[in-house]
């Protein structure tokens, strides 16, 4: 198992679809990156649901700060705006403008595009495996990263308590 080299294939596969994001972006005239597509891809799902930039990075699975400035870069191009949250002054609501609903159409058909060609050639059954195996790497490694951070807190608290 340990000469699978996973992880260079995944970034290998990353590195790809931001290339191929930027070209596709170029092409169309569009200054939006496939990460800020997948992004608004998110937000046209829940649109009328309200979305914070947390649940967004649990969703799309980047960090919180690449969040924040994809976040950021949407909001200087007029595509979202923020709305205070009253229950939690810390949050802010992101909301979808009616200029980036114009783009809604570009970018599911560029995030579509991009899988329906990732994907060619597989058959589905293969893809749904892959899906089932990418899910679950996803939770050992949330799991882990929960766990890690649960003894971070008991060691801190040890040491406080001493």
């Amino acid at each position: 198992m340990e000469d699978c080299y996973l992880i260079w294939y995944l970034r290998q596969l990353s590195a790809l679809l931001r290339q191929r994001g930027k070209a596709h972006a170029q092409e169309e005239g569009v200054d939006l990156s496939l990460r800020q597509r997948y992004v608004l891809d998110y937000l046209f799902s829940r649109r009328g649901g309200r979305i914070c930039a947390t649940d967004i990075h649990e969703q799309v699975g980047a960090s919180k700060a690449s969040i924040s400035g994809i976040l950021k870069s949407l909001r200087q191009e007029g595509l979202v705006e923020f709305e205070g949250n009253p229950s939690d002054d810390r949050k802010k609501w992101i909301v979808v403008t009616d200029r980036a609903l114009k783009f809604q159409q570009m970018v599911d058909e560029s995030v579509a595009q991009e899988q329906r060609l990732m994907c060619r050639g597989i058959p589905p059954e293969k893809l749904e495996t892959v899906k089932e195996c990418l899910a679950m790497m996803i939770q050992n490694l949330k799991t882990e990263t929960a766990r890690r951070n649960q003894d971070d807190k008991d060691i801190v608290k040890a040491g406080k308590t001493v």
